[in-house]
């Protein structure tokens, strides 16, 4: 194994940086820098996976209200825990296209993909790795 997605962070808690029982700034609280770290001694590549089906609405509440920042979150989020971002958006009736469009383009040049010094932009995944529940408990 070289690459492990912790899942998921709701897109609406990362846009409004919530704070509640299981999310510290909009990450769930099981979405730590010790955890990322564990993987990371070992090799392993880690990123984070915003969105799932259990979150069509609030990704569609959080591109309709405020991409662009939700972008910027997301940026700083993988930053600051030094990981990459999958982009799990799984609207299949009427995707916000416009809205993704915005949350993509102002985050371009701002992430470190994986630990790697090369720099590309956050980018719809579309295809399925390996998914660990990082929840509080």
């Amino acid at each position: 194994m070289n690459l492990v997605v912790l899942s998921f962070v709701n897109p609406l808690k990362l846009l409004k940086q919530t704070t509640d029982a299981g999310n510290l700034n909009g990450v769930p609280r099981g979405m730590t820098a010790d955890v990322v770290n564990y993987f990371t001694s070992k090799g392993v590549r880690v990123m984070l996976s915003i969105g799932g089906i259990t979150y069509v609405s609030d990704w569609n509440t959080a591109l309709a209200s405020n991409p662009a920042q939700l972008g910027t979150n997301a940026a700083a989020l993988a930053q600051s825990l030094g990981v990459g971002i999958e982009i799990d958006y799984e609207e299949n009736r009427n995707p916000n296209l416009a809205g993704l469009q915005r949350l993509l383009t102002p985050t371009g040049d701002m992430v470190s993909t994986l630990g790697t010094t090369r720099r590309e932009p956050i980018r719809p995944h579309a295809s399925r790795s390996i998914s660990l529940p990082a929840t509080a408990g």
